[in-house]
């Protein structure tokens, strides 16, 4: 589904950022629950003195465990760094999305020699953005201000698609975390999500920018490290 102005602008991200804080504490209870299986659980049995095939077969079974709660700290911390990136970039998209519009709406009534009038900004559909002027006026806005129109919907509608780009790039990295098994975890592990403007690959691996000037339109990119093993 696209997402459209409305989407962007009322965008609950307090609950992004919840969940993000919740993964975090996840990994890090696990992180410790992994430190005490290994130097508690898998020391203990590696330094046991036991014979046969049921020494060998617990031994493996001690092993095994501490893997998926190791694979499951991964996990925990690969879905927190996707989430608290997203949320602290699309706090910005959102940010800078309605400090635009309210830009907008304003216009400059101190515009020498015709005040800019205000403009009016509302969902174009399929993930455009519409804008207006207020004036109803028989001859239509003048060229600066049709000049306007066009640059605030383009850059707002810049935003919208760099903040569904974002969303995708999240859906996508969550799937690849988690996985298709909820009884095994050790998927693919993501460090951080990283964006770089379009056709610019001097700037990969760094943050976009405002994208208030030249082209709005972002690419979202995954960092991910090499996928982890499944057992």
């Amino acid at each position: 589904m696209t997402l459209t102005w409305t989407d962007l602008i009322t965008l609950d991200l307090a609950k992004v950022n919840e969940a993000a804080t919740e993964w975090k504490t996840a990994a890090e209870e696990l992180a410790k629950l992994r430190g005490t299986v290994r130097d508690g659980l898998v020391g203990k049995a590696e330094a046991a003195r036991w014979e046969g095939v049921n020494a060998s077969v617990t031994r493996e079974f001690v092993r095994s465990a501490a893997k998926e709660v190791d694979d499951l700290q991964r996990e925990a911390k690969s879905i927190h760094a996707v989430l608290a990136d997203a949320h602290e970039e699309l706090t910005r998209i959102q940010k800078q999305a309605k400090a635009l519009a309210d830009e907008a709406r304003q216009g400059d009534p101190t515009h020498d020699p015709e005040p800019d009038p205000g403009l009016l900004v509302s969902d174009g559909g399929g993930g455009k953005v519409r804008v207006e002027s207020s004036i109803c006026d028989a001859k239509g806005p003048d060229q600066r201000t049709q000049d306007m129109i066009r640059w605030y919907a383009d850059t707002l509608t810049g935003l919208v698609s760099h903040a569904g780009e974002v969303d995708a790039a999240v859906t996508r990295a969550l799937r690849a975390s988690h996985g298709a098994d909820p009884y095994n975890a050790g998927h693919a592990e993501y460090t951080s999500l990283r964006w770089r403007p379009t056709g610019d690959p001097a700037s990969t691996g760094r943050r976009a920018s405002n994208g208030t000037t030249g082209s709005p339109e972002r690419r979202c990119r995954l960092s991910s490290s090499v996928p982890t093993g499944v057992t």
